[in-house]
């Protein structure tokens, strides 16, 4: 495992497997664990968290199909993304022996 939390070849191969991102950027990563928690509670994004970049990338999320609903009143996700978001952060910030 590489540093906690960065992207790395093995993260970006599996999200291109899992997923279809041709290159999974940082702030895609890093803005999974908020997206994950948003889906399991709340079920809404609180745009004052989030900045315009993130913005675009959950906008292209639901263009994808992988979240749906208006984003900041009743968010919801495709049970393909919540599995292979889960994979994601597993391989970036769980240390294994894989």
């Amino acid at each position: 495992m590489a540093k906690r939390g960065k992207v790395t070849e093995e993260i970006k191969a599996k999200a291109k497997e899992l997923l279809g991102i041709e290159d999974l950027s940082q702030k895609e990563l890093r803005l999974i664990p908020y997206v994950l928690y948003v889906a399991a509670n709340e079920q809404r994004i609180e745009l004052h968290r989030v900045s315009i970049e993130e913005i675009d990338i959950l906008k292209k999320w639901q263009v994808n199909g992988w979240l749906s609903g208006h984003l900041s009143t009743q968010m919801g996700m495709s049970k393909e993304f919540w599995l292979a978001a889960n994979e994601l952060l597993w391989l970036a910030y769980v240390e294994h022996d894989d």
